[in-house]
């Protein structure tokens, strides 16, 4: 008695089929017919239904993909649809969903094929390729009053052992930096050296129904900071799954090396800047706060990432959001024990063109040694700056004002970090964009950021 809902017709029909089909007919059709009555002024709709034979699961065909690749897929997939059982049609629904989740994969449709004489309906797999394969360049620059950086490289992805089955990516670059670094009114020092990356990654699907994959990373990286040169390398691997196309989770134990050096030319910044273990402390009286750091360490430590993202378009989005989880549930410093949290948040904004872009970010953390007063790793710590290595703030502004509020308090980096970012984007063509972006945050030594006098005798300043 109702309105008429055309919607709510072609909903009907389509609710009718999934019935169908999960009841075992491979093939049934649907139509609807609207009658008219003059009379009532009204309409009935008519479901004419066609159910076909019930059917079994035929042979399972792949098409699209490498001999090598149609086996292997082929001999992994067959059991969510073995043959000769009966016709369940959301057993397809779920196979298509589970391929398209493999990176690799641009498109996937799963359908049922012509039944033969018994009854036995072949599914059909149709699979297009990703094109993700090959070289790919790798070019990072950045200008700001004391920063300047350019980093160039190659990286080269591809697929092995059968390839969607497994992903292989290999990525290296150099540069160089220069950091302008304030110690004082119109005093500046300079740090500058080269910079470089390279990383090895691998990805097996274990089970391409459920999501399931071993990852496996080995990567180093050589970075100039303000005041020292930071290397830092791991080796981790684990499993990670993917639930939903959305959503993707991981474990992974690591093995971590961590640096912290200075070139020759560098060594009276490093002196003025750091306080190494076994080190006397820098008198209190110069209102100066050293932070003490391990020169060289290696640390073990259990990696839980989650990572959900919705977008219209996984590069350069311009619609949906994204959030990524990065948390180091226990880690292991030598006999120092230490926990870690990461976590950032996007959202994609058009502005009535998709080729203007609004993208609003927040980013949080904080880092807990069991034992605060032992050396931290510079690593490990929190930095401002933008969603990559290479935009970042000078030192005077990226870190919290000294105790004293002197321009020579020093502090690199915090234990606690909240950053707001806001970056405009516009799309000047399909593959090249441009933006413009302002930062805000600030780090903090801990949760309570403050300063307990000891001993005021002494002079002695604990932070807290």
């Amino acid at each position: 008695a109702g309105a008429y809902d055309g919607e709510a017709r072609v909903q009907s029909e389509a609710a009718l089929l999934q019935v169908l089909s999960a009841g075992g007919f491979s093939h049934p059709v649907v139509t609807s017919s609207l009658i008219p009555d003059e009379a009532t002024r009204s309409v009935t709709v008519v479901f004419l239904v066609d159910t076909g034979m019930r059917a079994r699961f035929g042979p399972l065909e792949v098409s699209g993909l490498p001999p090598a690749t149609v086996e292997r897929l082929t001999r992994r997939v067959s059991a969510a649809v073995p043959e000769g059982e009966r016709w369940r049609g959301e057993r397809l629904a779920n196979v298509e969903d589970a391929l398209g989740r493999i990176s690799s994969f641009a498109e996937v449709e799963v359908s049922p094929g012509a039944q033969d004489a018994r009854g036995h309906a072949p599914v059909e797999v149709s699979v297009t390729e990703a094109d993700s394969n090959g070289l790919f360049p790798i070019l990072r620059l950045a200008s700001e009053p004391t920063l300047y950086a350019v980093e160039g490289g190659l990286g080269y992805r591809t697929g092995i052992v059968g390839r969607q089955l497994a992903m292989f990516e290999v990525r290296g670059a150099l540069g160089y930096r220069s950091l302008a670094v304030p110690v004082g009114p119109n005093q500046f020092w300079g740090n500058h050296g080269p910079s470089g990356e390279v990383a090895l990654l691998s990805e097996l699907f274990l089970s391409p129904l459920s999501g399931l994959s071993l990852v496996g990373e080995t990567e180093a990286r050589l970075e100039p900071v303000q005041a020292n040169n930071v290397f830092s390398s791991a080796v981790r691997a684990g499993l990670r799954v993917r639930p939903t196309p959305y959503l993707e989770m991981s474990a992974t134990p690591e093995i971590d090396y961590w640096r912290s050096f200075a070139w020759p030319s560098q060594q009276a910044l490093w002196d003025e800047w750091f306080v190494e273990p076994g080190d006397p402390p820098l008198p209190p009286m110069l209102g100066r706060h050293r932070p003490s750091f391990r020169p060289e360490a290696t640390g073990m430590l259990l990696r839980v990432a989650l990572q959900w993202v919705d977008v219209d378009r996984p590069l350069l989005p311009s619609r949906g959001g994204a959030l990524h989880i990065d948390a180091v549930p226990v880690g292991a410093v030598g006999d120092d024990l230490f926990w870690r949290f990461e976590a950032t948040a996007r959202r994609y904004i058009a502005l009535g063109s998709e080729r203007w872009v609004l993208v609003p970010r927040l980013d949080m953390g904080a880092l807990r040694f069991r034992d605060p007063t032992v050396p931290s790793v510079p690593q490990l710590r929190f930095y401002l700056g933008g969603g990559n290595s290479l935009r970042g703030w000078g030192v005077a502004r990226a870190n919290p004002p000294g105790w004293d509020g002197d321009v020579n308090d020093y502090r690199i980096g915090g234990n606690v970090m909240g950053l707001g970012s806001l970056e405009l984007r516009f799309a000047v063509w399909p593959r090249l964009h441009v933006f413009a972006f302002s930062d805000a945050g600030r780090t903090w030594e801990g949760l309570v950021d403050r300063v307990d006098r000891v001993d005021r005798a002494a002079g002695v300043i604990e932070p807290g």
